[in-house]
């Protein structure tokens, strides 16, 4: 049997007051699958993931729905969760203003999916196991007692990942997750998603500069203005008539190795 999309969009339209925040998208991404989403400030990015957190829903249309997730039109956050890991800056805000949060109970909030609960004494042996293991898989073990305010910007993103990907999600999508990093973390940050996607997790990337896009990462989407203007393989998107577009300057793009890099003329 053929496993369907994890997410589809059918010209899915996202209003924000009078604005099309997007407008008529249509997508469709399989299970496991990676891909990079570009686009400059205002493109729709965020609107994007607010649409897949179900913090913003797209005009309804009850004969063809917008949105499915593994075929289903109805669905609720818990079970997107379970099929797509998210971390965004908004949440790691939210994580941070909470006073004394640790990782691991930060960890223990996206198993429960619950914003953050207070780890000791409620985590039972199965959920402190699994916090242990995933901590493990993206190298933060030693971080769990301490409070995330207290964490170096890669910590704290590899943190959020742990968080993310607790449930063993089908896919993992990161808005920006090179932004505030300095090199070292970086190439940590790197070398943690290339390991997530040779295990058979999809990486979604959602960014501004090219040179951020992993080498596995084939397919590339543009956004413009709340439109998809291009999705295809790298060597057809990423063009200097097709970021000038998106970006609404001339530049110029070069390849080194698998990276990918642009310049304003």
């Amino acid at each position: 049997m053929i496993e369907p999309p994890l997410i589809e969009l059918d010209h899915a339209t996202v209003m924000r007051g009078e604005v099309r925040a997007l407008d008529d998208i249509s997508l469709c991404v399989g299970a496991h699958e990676s891909l990079a989403i570009l686009g400059a400030n205002g493109s729709g990015k965020s609107t994007l993931i607010k649409l897949l957190t179900r913090e913003l829903f797209p005009l309804n249309d009850e004969q063809h729905p917008p949105v499915k997730i593994l075929g289903q039109s109805r669905w609720v956050t818990a079970d997107l969760h379970a099929q797509l890991g998210i971390v965004h800056s908004e949440l790691a805000d939210l994580l941070l203003s909470i006073p004394g949060l640790r990782v691991r109970d930060a960890i223990l909030g996206g198993l429960r999916n619950q914003l953050a609960v207070d780890c000791d004494p409620k985590a039972s042996p199965s959920e402190l196991a699994k916090i242990n293991a995933v901590a493990a898989r993206v190298s933060c073990s030693d971080l769990l007692d301490r409070p995330l305010a207290e964490l170096s910007a890669g910590q704290l993103r590899r943190s959020l990942v742990a968080r993310a990907i607790v449930h063993q999600p089908r896919a993992l999508l990161l808005d920006e997750p090179a932004n505030g990093l300095d090199l070292l973390a970086r190439h940590e940050m790197d070398a943690i998603l290339r390991k997530l996607n040779a295990e058979g997790v999809g990486i979604w990337l959602i960014t501004h500069h090219i040179e951020e896009i992993p080498g596995f990462i084939e397919r590339v989407l543009i956004l413009r203005q709340g439109r998809l203007i291009a999705d295809g393989f790298k060597s057809s998107v990423l063009t200097a008539p097709q970021l000038s577009q998106a970006f609404g300057i001339a530049v110029d793009v070069f390849q080194r190795g698998h990276r990918w890099y642009a310049s304003a003329r």
